[in-house]
């Protein structure tokens, strides 16, 4: 425990950079998971157009902008 004492001296000069960095790879994360939602929501809308009745520009917008995941 001691030796892990000793390093918080050179730790404590990057606090915010690895808080910062926390903070982006958490970001990152979300996106990756949130990216595959977004392709199979575009798939199920293009699967929907062969039947003629759906409207593409507010469903698009729709599914851009909202961030439920269905």
């Amino acid at each position: 425990m001691g030796a892990l004492k000793e390093l918080n001296k050179y730790i404590r000069k990057y606090k915010g950079t690895m808080i910062l960095g926390a903070l982006f790879l958490t970001a990152s994360n979300f996106f990756l998971v949130w990216i595959p939602v977004l392709i199979r929501r575009t798939m199920d809308q293009v699967e929907s157009l062969g039947e003629g009745d759906y409207n593409v520009p507010e469903s698009f917008l729709d599914t851009l902008f909202t961030s439920e995941a269905a």
